[in-house]
């Protein structure tokens, strides 16, 4: 769902960091997963996602769209203050959101 979100508004994009980073504005993102269930099938996991928009110069048209998007679903979301990194020379965002997926189970 992340990385769709993200293709979908045209924000390059990797899971966990890219080697070489792009010079435009671009994500990293995170899905740490719990995964339950019950009767021997584990369907229900939780995504506990988090999406680091790093941006060269502030890039209101993304972080609109990316908002856009999370409350289209509807999904609450957690938007961070917009920090500078010194060291890399770039603006960073963090937002953070939880979202279920269930996988069906056809016993036949």
């Amino acid at each position: 769902m992340i990385q769709s979100m993200l293709n979908s508004l045209a924000v390059p994009n990797k899971e966990t960091r890219f080697i070489q980073p792009p010079k435009s504005t671009y994500a990293v993102w995170f899905d740490n997963q719990s995964v339950y269930g019950c009767d021997n099938f584990n369907v229900i996991t939780i995504h506990d996602a988090t999406v680091e928009l790093y941006e060269y110069v502030i890039d209101i048209e993304i972080e609109n769209a990316i908002e856009d998007y999370l409350n289209s679903i509807p999904l609450e979301y957690v938007k961070h203050e917009r920090t500078w990194l010194n060291t890399e020379s770039l603006y960073q965002i963090i937002y953070e959101f939880e979202y279920i997926t269930k996988e069906c189970i056809n016993n036949e």
